[in-house]
């Protein structure tokens, strides 16, 4: 099978699924929003690669049995909210498939799979990011430059791990601002901190086009940050760490500092205070000053 996908990587893989060729028309039909529809067609890329490799040409192919091949050869490069989200999407497409006559019945329908516990998500004090830039400074890997830029706008600007990679035309460093599309398909601009100007500048007087280039695929971002946090003992040393954890200290660090609520969702956009407060981490010692004010 391994050797098959090697053969048809560089093909275009809609051309061995005609059967399939409605799909993302389909997927732009459904979903307006430009983020949503991006992570639809994504995994919808997966789907095809998949499919080829498995000799699945036509949804009336498409068994129980065939999801949990995909779950356990997704497992190997992405964790597993993904790779059930991506099986979720393909029996939407499926549903969509019976509709239009292509097969009798989805065999998806009643296929329980769940995502898992979530585990809330730690937050990375002062010392324990100095080490993680001290280890990615001395690390070998090939994704120094996307680590440690990443990591940078996630504390400092409370970026999303997709919304760290962005074109430096959307930097304005006369007004010292940040333009980012973000979750929600909405444009947002925010002040940049100037530990962020710090490393961005110098990357525009190179003449640099983006933040950092394509470490490997998209979705392959936070494995490739889970890698690098396991195989420095940091999940070992912090339990639940994960690159949404630079997210969760930058809300923390606004709320200890004082900032208010409506200031801090501006600054991460966070359009749901429900949401926002999920993410403070405040401690027992940061109320003490509730029992000075009273």
């Amino acid at each position: 099978m391994g050797s098959h996908f090697t053969q048809v990587a560089q093909t275009d893989l809609s051309l061995l699924l005609p059967a399939w060729s409605w799909v993302s028309d389909y997927l732009g039909a459904r979903h307006s929003n430009r983020g949503t529809l991006e992570t639809q067609l994504g995994a919808w890329a997966t789907w095809q690669r998949f499919l080829v490799q498995a000799q699945v040409w036509s949804p009336a192919e498409v068994t129980r049995d065939l999801a949990e091949k995909f779950l356990r050869w997704r497992l190997q490069t992405v964790k597993r909210v993904t790779a059930v989200t991506q099986i979720h999407i393909l029996h939407a497409i499926m549903e969509e498939a019976v509709l239009r006559g292509l097969c009798v019945t989805n065999p998806l329908r009643k296929l329980r799979l769940p995502i898992g516990p979530v585990r809330e998500k730690p937050e990375v004090s002062p010392e324990l990011e100095a080490e993680i830039r001290a280890a990615i400074e001395g690390d070998s890997t090939k994704h120094k430059d996307f680590l440690r830029l990443s990591m940078t706008l996630g504390i400092y600007q409370g970026r999303r791990i997709a919304e760290t990679r962005l074109p430096l035309a959307n930097v304005d460093f006369e007004a010292n601002t940040l333009r980012a599309w973000v979750k929600g398909g909405k444009w947002h601009i925010a002040p940049m901190h100037p530990k962020v100007r710090q490393l961005l500048l110098p990357l525009k007087e190179k003449g640099q086009q983006w933040t950092y280039e394509h470490p490997s695929e998209p979705d392959r971002f936070s494995f490739i940050w889970h890698c690098f946090l396991e195989r420095h003992g940091f999940t070992e040393k912090l339990p639940g760490l994960s690159f949404h954890s630079f997210r969760v200290s930058c809300v923390t660090r606004l709320a200890r500092a004082g900032v208010t609520e409506t200031k801090a969702m501006n600054y991460v956009c966070h359009s749901s205070l429900m949401v926002h407060q999920i993410y403070m981490r405040l401690r027992l010692d940061d109320l003490g000053v509730c029992v000075s004010a009273l």
